[in-house]
């Protein structure tokens, strides 16, 4: 009896020296206050108010003064010239704008050209112009016509990049052709650009499906 009655006292000092950390650690009890002692920085921890509330679900969600806007804006989209206008143009059409489209007509850069000067005839270009072929390799050349102010000279070629043109020049040079030269500037052509006013969401949505076809085109708001 003594015994069983030393090992009961023993063991519920051993209970209690567990429970208060005693024996180097303490037991998780799974209750606060010991649980919130535990977390990361708690002192940051706050309950968010109704007014807090309300403003992030105002930032997640469009408000409808966004959409009164986008209902009322104008966007351009262009610009649009030779086969690229041919081809848009029925699209355009199929939208059924009526009234809130118009078209503007601009200039847009051209190409930089490489020419020989115009001679005094159409005969002497022409011969000029075959002799070219055969000594360039050139075969597209061709002979500028009446209506330019370069007339009877002989474009050998156009490029975008001015230095992709000029090493074209630098090509034909070493090919023995002399006295071609390269435009100083690139010369301008007439486009087509869409002006479409009272732009809803659904309109934006096609315009910009649309675009996707015409890459090197662009939607932008309108310039006035």
């Amino acid at each position: 009896m003594k015994l069983a009655f030393l090992a009961l006292v023993l063991a519920n000092v051993l209970v209690y020296a567990w429970q208060h950390g005693l024996l180097g650690f303490t037991p998780e009890s799974g209750r606060e206050p010991q649980r919130t002692a535990q977390q990361i920085a708690p002192e940051s921890l706050r309950v968010l108010t109704a007014a807090e509330i309300a403003k992030l679900r105002s930032v997640a969600q469009p408000s409808k003064d966004s959409a009164v806007t986008l209902s009322q804006s104008c966007i351009e989209f262009g610009d649009f010239s030779g086969e690229v206008l041919a081809q848009v143009q029925p699209r355009i059409d199929a939208l059924g704008l009526k009234d809130r489209l118009a078209t503007v007509q601009v200039e847009a850069p051209g190409w930089y050209l490489v020419y020989m000067p115009p001679m005094k005839t159409r005969a002497e270009a022409d011969a000029r112009a075959r002799d070219l072929r055969q000594q360039s390799g050139v075969k597209d050349l061709f002979v500028i016509g009446e209506a330019s102010p370069m007339r009877n000279g002989i474009a050998l070629g156009s490029f975008r990049d001015r230095e992709l043109a000029s090493g074209f020049l630098a090509e034909l040079e070493s090919r023995g052709v002399k006295g071609a030269r390269l435009a100083d500037k690139p010369s301008t052509v007439g486009a087509t650009r869409f002006r479409v006013r009272d732009v809803d969401p659904t309109l934006a949505q096609q315009l910009t499906r649309l675009q996707e076809d015409f890459p090197q085109q662009k939607l932008a708001p309108c310039s006035s």
